[in-house]
Order: structure tokens, then C-alpha cells, then sequence
């Protein structure tokens, strides 16, 4: 079963948030499938239950996944 996450992309635009897929994590970080495209270097705050934000995290790389995806790694900042 894989698990879900929300999270703002920095610059925030009106509060959007996105969702994402873990394919797989660490200590250090994610690496998520997700329908929005990321740059390298972005911020992102990770939503956890509600409306809380848990953890920051920096974009480290992007690659098409399926035309449809982006597969993302993720490293924590905090």
C-alpha cells in the first residue's frame, strides 16, 4: 500500500495544495510521484493530519515519469 501526502509548493499561490505518492523514504528524505511539476531547488512544505505543516523539504531533482508524472527527490531542510 503506498502512502499519500499534501503539501504546499513555495512560491504559495492562494493556499493550493498538491498531492503526492511516496515510492519510497528516508531520514534524510522522499521520493514522491506527482501530477505537479517541481523545479530543483524549490521549497515545499509537507502537510501532516489537518492543516499542519511537518516538514520542509528542498527539490533535489525532477524527471518525467508516464507523461502524466514527475518522480521527485525530496530532502528534508529541518
Amino acid at each position: 500500500m503506498m502512502s499519500t501526502i499534501e503539501y504546499f509548493a513555495e512560491p504559495v499561490t492562494a493556499y493550493e495544495t498538491f498531492d503526492g505518492v511516496i515510492v519510497n523514504a528516508s531520514e534524510s528524505g522522499l521520493c514522491i510521484l506527482t501530477a505537479h511539476l517541481l523545479n530543483k531547488g524549490q521549497i515545499i512544505e509537507i502537510k501532516s493530519n489537518g492543516d499542519i505543516i511537518s516538514q520542509t523539504a528542498t527539490v533535489r531533482w525532477t524527471r518525467q515519469y508516464n507523461n502524466l508524472y514527475y518522480k521527485v527527490g525530496l530532502q528534508f531542510t529541518k
